[in-house]
């Protein structure tokens, strides 16, 4: 569903083959582009589903491959071979297809707001792939999850990295993941790729105390996610 709509709950319950009452209630469905990450609960813990991220990255889109073509135009990289290479020549293949982006005039656009945001749901507007593309703008976790797509699609292992009020991009240098970078997908439309990577240094060493400490900061694994069952959404 593209917009949140009210639907009626109608709840039946019979005891024995007794019927004891019917209640009804009217709820919100929302849009699929509003995605609740995290539920307070009553004693205020939090219910977390970030994993909710990991449906929106789609490494099997077929927009992808074009893109990667376009990336090798740029002559950063010979190939596109993920983790067959040291960690510099990782590091190419993405300053790649973030020149291809930029050649799309993809932009940052600042559009956050879910129509379901609560006190006790915390939720975010996400795009697809396709929306982020037709529209050349994305958001902090439009961006993210759009790099995180063409990464999986050549073998390398991205991050989605949730902090309060924003999100960035991770990804393994390595194939062992010892060592990540971190890119700020925001600055697609205004910086070099170089700058991206020391913007996403800073957001690690800004945000870094709060892992573990704040249910709004976590590191979301694609791979992990992809282990556990989520899927991409077919869009």
């Amino acid at each position: 569903m593209a917009q949140p709509t009210p639907t009626n709950l109608t709840v039946t319950l019979n005891i024995d083959g007794a019927d004891v009452g019917t209640k009804t209630k009217t709820l919100r469905v929302r849009s699929v582009n509003d995605v609740p990450y995290a539920r307070k609960s009553d004693n205020g813990s939090y219910q977390r589903m970030e994993w909710m991220f990991a449906a929106f990255v789609n490494e099997n889109h077929p927009w992808i491959d074009p893109l990667l073509r376009e990336a090798l135009q740029t002559g950063r990289v010979k190939s596109f071979s993920g983790y067959q290479v040291n960690p510099q020549e990782v590091v190419r293949q993405v300053d790649a297809i973030w020149a291809a982006l930029q050649r799309r005039k993809i932009t940052y656009s600042s559009i956050t707001t879910a129509s379901g945001t609560s006190d006790a749901v915390l939720s975010q507007h996400v795009r697809f792939l396709t929306e982020s593309v037709r529209n050349q703008q994305a958001n902090c976790i439009d961006g993210t999850v759009l790099f995180a797509s063409i990464l999986r699609k050549i073998g390398i292992d991205p991050v989605i990295v949730l902090v309060p009020g924003h999100a960035y991009l991770g990804f393994y240098v390595d194939a062992a993941h010892k060592q990540a970078a971190y890119v700020e997908t925001t600055m697609i439309g205004t910086s070099t790729f170089q700058q991206a990577l020391a913007a996403g240094t800073q957001n690690m060493q800004k945000y870094g105390p709060l892992f573990g400490h704040d249910p709004r900061a976590v590191f979301l694994r694609v791979a992990e996610a992809r282990q556990s069952g989520i899927m991409p959404i077919s869009r």
